[in-house]
């Protein structure tokens, strides 16, 4: 009676491990032609008060929302930038609210000096505005847009996403 309640504890034990192992694994790889390619990092630093919300009653112009810092260890990178819903702000719970506002970036490196996108234009939610730095850079994103009258809007959180891509030429 031991020797079968060994085996069946045993053998509950072997099926428990052999669901739960792994079956799948992925390698990834990467080549280059020429030169290796160098290092590149995007991050976004930003104060408390960069971070806080804007209240959208009130018109804003070139509020202050972070610093975006390019870096890279010698390779020509080109920055591009998406926003998830076309440079408005959405409300959370009803997406028939919005509020258009205007994103510009403080770029004195670029080829483009200052950028500013906003649903429209160029007709597109993605842009490139920076390329051929070979050096680090940081760039001051700021947000403008007018304010909106808040009986015709419903109260709540208004939010979008802009992601940001830095790719080496």
């Amino acid at each position: 009676m031991k020797k079968l309640l060994f085996t069946l504890t045993m053998l509950c034990c072997v099926s428990a491990f052999s669901l739960s192992a792994q079956t799948q694994a992925a390698l990834d790889l990467a080549g280059f032609i020429g030169e290796p390619p160098g290092e590149l990092s995007l991050w976004i630093e930003r104060t408390p008060e960069q971070a806080s919300p804007m209240d959208l009653a009130v018109t804003t112009t070139l509020r202050s929302v972070g610093t975006l810092h390019a870096e890279t260890t010698g390779p020509l990178y080109e920055v591009s930038l998406q926003s998830q819903n076309g440079f408005e702000l959405v409300h959370t719970a009803d997406s028939s609210y919005k509020v258009a506002y205007t994103f510009d970036i403080d770029a004195p490196y670029s080829q483009i000096a200052e950028a500013s996108y906003n649903n429209g234009w160029p007709g597109t939610d993605s842009f490139v505005f920076d390329s051929w730095a070979d050096e680090d850079r940081e760039y001051n994103m700021l947000v403008s847009f007018t304010g909106v009258d808040p009986a015709s809007y419903q109260a709540g959180s208004y939010t979008d996403t802009i992601t940001f891509t830095i790719i080496a030429l």
